[in-house]
């Protein structure tokens, strides 16, 4: 397979032309980093299995994602402490947007600010009112939008989280001690009796958590963080 036609599939170009004037556009960098990071091999494996096998790998995808790991968790760490510092509905409104993300991620890879068009076309189909409080403290939203579209890699790094179900963010953790009955445990007399810190508060565990419970899917619902 041609490398030209391999990109067409991968961001359903109309034609190949599409391949060569993104390649010359030195402000569209995705195919740069594509390049640097994937040989052709690994790319026709994906589109041939969804998958690349290498990438599968923990250790691989620290490696690989180490930059973009370390970029977020400083934005979100400098702008918020932790996450959870959101207010609420926006907290919500965040953790939806990922899952849509994942559920939509091909739709918007060919845009120049993916975060930017994928947020416009959520925000559209989403279903619950939010306050004049929460509208007041919506800014804090767009403006990490405007940092991760702002950053090479970011896209790739997010989808690639979102695909996994955030997965990647517990790799290395030791979260068995939370677990009670299946659920990770935020109970804070549990968390006092075994002297735990609080999920919420653990780098990486926090969002993994979240996006389970706002999206309700696995064993996680809103009421166990609560």
């Amino acid at each position: 397979m041609r490398i030209e036609d391999i990109y067409r599939q991968l961001f359903g170009f109309g034609s190949n032309t599409t391949y060569y004037s993104w390649k010359k556009d030195e402000k569209r960098k995705i195919i740069k980093l594509i390049e640097k990071y994937f040989t052709k091999e690994d790319l026709v494996e994906f589109l041939e299995t969804g998958e690349i096998k290498s990438i599968e790998d923990t250790d691989m995808c620290k490696k690989l994602f180490k930059e973009e790991n370390e970029s977020y968790f400083f934005y979100v760490n400098s702008k918020m402490g932790i996450i959870i510092n959101l207010h609420d509905n926006i907290l919500e409104y965040y953790f939806r947007y990922l899952y849509f993300i994942k559920n939509n991620s091909s739709k918007f890879s060919i845009f120049k600010k993916p975060f930017h068009d994928a947020a416009i076309s959520f925000s559209l189909q989403y279903d619950k009112k939010l306050s004049e409080k929460d509208i007041d403290s919506f800014h804090i939203f767009y403006d990490l939008i405007d940092f991760m579209d702002a950053k090479d890699g970011m896209w790739f790094y997010i989808t690639h989280l979102v695909k996994n179900d955030l997965e990647y963010f517990t790799h290395g953790l030791d979260i068995d001690k939370y677990i009670v009955n299946g659920k990770i445990n935020s109970d804070l007399s549990f968390l006092r009796n075994n002297n735990l810190k609080s999920p919420l508060q653990i780098e990486g565990l926090d969002h993994y958590l979240l996006y389970h419970a706002y999206n309700k899917i696995n064993q996680y619902t809103i009421d166990d963080i609560n």
